[in-house]
């Protein structure tokens, strides 16, 4: 698959948000309030339990504690891929987003800031403490934060709340990937739903999990950000389904932008 830029999208749909995305930017004091809290993370020798219930990161110790900077450094989402998240959101402006993987909170900060209620699950409460001591400071009242497995925390939360965006960052495993991709068809699937998948290149079983999603038959649309695998199922989509992107400053040479093929 050749990756491409926005400037050759003939889908007027796909087109008007991939440039929301690619030119859009988040306010400036927004920027300097988390380079703030950024750099407070990735400074901070803060030692919190280490209990990790997802995959895990082959760059974290193996320890029973672990410093908020080794965290920050290792999962918290860079600047660009915090940007998406917050354009995302302003795009759709979800009613309701959905959070697998809260971590320190940036994440969530970032998506609150256009949708009306955001739920993050957290699996280790120490680390959703910290996330919640962020979203105190910044004054972020519409994000709720559940500490609990995904699995677990999904089997009620699914029952009651219906969201139109979910961003899963967490559990980075196919067969964790594949399941909650399905359990979001059967109890979420409507037109509105938009699915967001973390670092679907992360390993040999996030992308293996990322091309099943991509060729499923309910699946209308997705864009695959390097960074983010977003997934839509909107009916004004015409084929061709699947598109593979970067911005334009990072393919100089390339003006054009068109769709990958199976």
């Amino acid at each position: 698959m050749e990756a491409t830029t926005v400037y050759n999208v003939h889908s007027p749909f796909v087109f008007k948000l991939v440039r929301h995305l690619f030119t859009g930017g988040i306010p400036k004091y927004l920027t300097e309030m988390y380079d703030v809290q950024r750099k407070a993370y990735l400074t901070s020798d803060f030692e919190i339990p280490n209990q990790d219930l997802g995959a895990g990161s082959n760059a974290l110790p193996a320890s029973s504690f672990i410093k908020i900077k080794d965290i920050a450094s290792t999962a918290m989402s860079g600047k660009y891929k915090l940007r998406l998240l917050y354009l995302l959101s302003e795009y759709f402006s979800p009613d309701l987003t959905l959070e697998l993987g809260t971590s320190l909170g940036m994440s969530a900060a970032h998506l609150a800031c256009h949708s009306k209620q955001v739920i993050t699950i957290e699996g280790n409460p120490a680390i959703a403490d910290q996330a919640a001591l962020l979203f105190l400071r910044l004054e972020i009242g519409n994000i709720q934060c559940i500490r609990d497995n995904f699995d677990a925390a999904l089997q009620y939360v699914l029952p009651r709340y219906r969201p139109d965006l979910v961003y899963i960052d967490g559990n980075h495993t196919y067969e964790a990937t594949i399941r909650y991709f399905k359990l979001f068809l059967d109890q979420c699937l409507t037109e509105k739903l938009v699915l967001i998948f973390d670092d679907i290149y992360w390993s040999e079983g996030m992308y293996k999990a990322w091309d099943e999603i991509k060729n499923h038959e309910k699946v209308t649309l997705t864009i695959d950000l390097y960074h983010l695998g977003i997934v839509l199922f909107t009916p004004e989509i015409i084929a061709p389904r699947h598109y593979k992107l970067v911005p334009y400053g990072m393919k100089p040479w390339h003006l054009g932008f068109r769709p990958v093929s199976n």
